[in-house]
């Protein structure tokens, strides 16, 4: 009650500014906390999507660099290098091993010494392991006792499918990692491996490149599934094997398992993390991509304090306005409650100033109307007080009745007026409708062009029948048109309709191209074999051929695009090729992606 009297006794001036001032206030502050956090959630889906693709780039990089060593081991192994080594190895009895000769070391030094990949290679004849280590300045050849390798090996099944350890310490303390070749061999059963420094994958997991989006505190890591790190930290040395990883994914860690959310990381800090997962060998990995929730949120938090001050000053600045406002409309009413104050005391010489025909200005006028009427009675009044004293004072109390209610009435009913006009200009804003729908109209257009142009450089053959058809239709189109002899052999039904598909195509399109031009063939053979870590393509023909050892010698663009299409599919090409003999084109595209 005491409030409300309070509220009674003020000024309109202050009341009017007062609840426009308070309308306006909560009009911002609604709109300022629905702005901030629709920036906050737009600053954190952008930041997750920054991270999923840091996290899918760190995996294509690291199950590129996995299957790398796969197809180099493979090779290796394959070779008759690996041969004369097993065979050195295995043919001396009791462990009386030979010293590091000359033909170790011409092994040793063509795969370490050109390869550089490896720190030592071991030969397991499931009974014991035997390290040949160019790198060992006391011992070059000797026996291995490694319980936990030997037991990851005994686990696993299938000796057709190369294995692929866990990261684990060896008897060195070192971090390293292990891949073993089951070696076709009647008289033993014999596997050929290589010990990896787990280095080279900290170098894919840590390469700091500032237009990576990580920021200051951004980081990339892997972990297993026994919750500790399989990568270095970017804060905490000897992280390997060594810190865990308190994330709740790996408890749910399985192959789809994918996403992004926040959490408190393995330092405690809250963090914005994207997860994914990847197979190595017989494990399975969870890879997080991780940036600092304070960081992240730098952007909003400095919008936020930007509205805060706007705020502010604009509520400062809208109040001034409000005041000025109220108390240029209400002075008007002032000047009319002076005036009847003065009309209250007798005082009938009244001549309120006019300037505007608005309610107030009418009101004005018809007080100046009625103080004068006044006047002119009371003239009359006093020249007839004496004979009508009685009757004088009966319509002096008539015409105070009357001016009670002219004062209820009509300037009641105007201020009222005046306060509802008032209202009406409460939260007008510019409608901007318009030109959201022609930005959003500008963007749909931009849209549709760019799925046009998309369209238009895909070709339809890729997309409807895969690079398999699009081939065969190629070799058809090549005896039809210049009647050469084209054969196409391959083992694969289908392949992916991806990158790898789109640009085999373009380059037996090119190769195609060159052949025509300018060597003059009648036979043409092209092959497309799947070697299970790679993808081999040969086109060979009967022409004219040319100097291959001076290639860099020929003129045009056909040979130079096909060699840059195989370095972008981290792919390797030869040419192969004599004056009058043909040409021989052979290309391997390592698969860099899991079945």
């Amino acid at each position: 009650m005491k409030i409300l009297k309070w509220l009674n006794n003020i000024s309109i001036v202050y009341k009017l500014s007062g609840i426009i001032s308070v309308l306006v206030m909560i009009s911002m502050l609604f709109v300022g906390i629905f702005t901030y956090s629709s920036n906050k959630k737009a600053i954190i889906d952008r930041t997750y999507e920054q991270l999923t693709s840091v996290r899918f780039e760190k995996t294509q990089r690291l199950v590129s660099f996995k299957n790398n060593k796969l197809l180099e081991v493979f090779q290796f192994a394959n070779s008759g290098q690996a041969e004369s080594l097993v065979k050195r190895v295995l043919q001396y009895s009791d462990y009386n091993l030979p010293g590091y000769d000359s033909v170790f070391s011409k092994i040793t030094d063509d795969y370490f010494i050109r390869q550089g990949s490896a720190e030592r290679l071991i030969v397991y004849d499931k009974k014991e392991f035997v390290v040949v280590d160019p790198y060992d300045s006391v011992e070059n050849i000797y026996k291995l006792v490694f319980t936990k390798l030997e037991t990851f090996l005994n686990e696993h099944k299938d000796p057709n499918v190369p294995f692929v350890s866990d990261l684990v310490e060896n008897e060195r303390g070192e971090v390293v990692f292990y891949i073993f070749i089951h070696l076709d061999d009647n008289a033993n059963d014999v596997l050929l491996g290589v010990e990896i420094s787990s280095g080279q994958i900290n170098d894919i997991m840590l390469e700091d490149n500032p237009y990576n989006g990580l920021g200051a505190s951004g980081e990339v890591y892997l972990v297993g599934q026994d919750g500790y790190m399989r990568s270095q930290s970017r804060f905490l040395d000897k992280s390997v094997l060594k810190v865990m990883v308190p994330n709740p994914m790996i408890a749910k860690m399985r192959p789809d398992l994918a996403g992004s959310n926040s959490v408190s990381d393995y330092r405690g800090i809250k963090v914005l993390s994207s997860y994914g997962t990847m197979v190595w060998g017989d494990n399975l990995w969870i890879i997080f991509a991780e940036i600092d929730y304070a960081e992240a949120l730098i952007p909003v938090n400095a919008f936020r304090d930007s509205i805060i001050f706007l705020g502010l000053v604009g509520a400062f600045l809208f109040s001034a306005l409000i005041m000025l406002l109220a108390v240029t409309i209400t002075r008007p009413v002032a000047k009319l409650n002076s005036a009847a104050f003065e009309i209250s005391r007798g005082n009938y010489k009244i001549d309120l100033p006019v300037s505007n025909q608005d309610e107030i200005g009418k009101l004005s006028s018809t007080f100046n109307l009625m103080a004068g009427k006044i006047d002119e009675q009371n003239k009359r009044l006093e020249e007839q007080r004496k004979n009508r004293l009685q009757e004088m004072i009966d319509w002096q109390e008539n015409e105070r009745r009357r001016l009670s209610r002219e004062l209820h009435d009509g300037i009641g009913q105007l201020l009222l007026s005046a306060k509802f006009r008032m209202g009406r200009i409460v939260g007008k804003t510019e409608n901007d409708d318009q030109i959201i729908d022609e930005t959003l109209g500008i963007i749909q257009q931009a849209v549709h062009d760019v799925r046009d142009i998309s369209n238009d450089l895909m070709p339809s053959v890729l997309s409807e029948f895969g690079l398999i058809t699009g081939i065969k239709n190629l070799c058809e189109q090549i005896r039809e048109d210049y009647k050469s002899g084209v054969n196409f052999v391959t083992n694969i039904d289908s392949m992916p309709k991806d990158k790898v598909s789109t640009y085999l195509y373009r380059i037996v399109q090119e190769v195609f191209s060159n052949i025509i031009k300018h060597a003059g063939a009648s036979k043409i053979d092209v092959s497309l074999f799947d070697h299970g870590f790679y993808t081999e393509l040969t086109v060979s023909d009967d022409g004219k051929g040319f100097d291959s050892d001076n290639i860099s010698d020929l003129r045009g663009n056909g040979l130079r695009n096909i060699s840059e299409r195989v370095n972008l599919l981290n792919g390797n090409c030869k040419i192969s090729s004599e004056v009058g003999r043909g040409t021989v084109i052979k290309i391997v595209i390592p698969k860099t992606t899991e079945a």
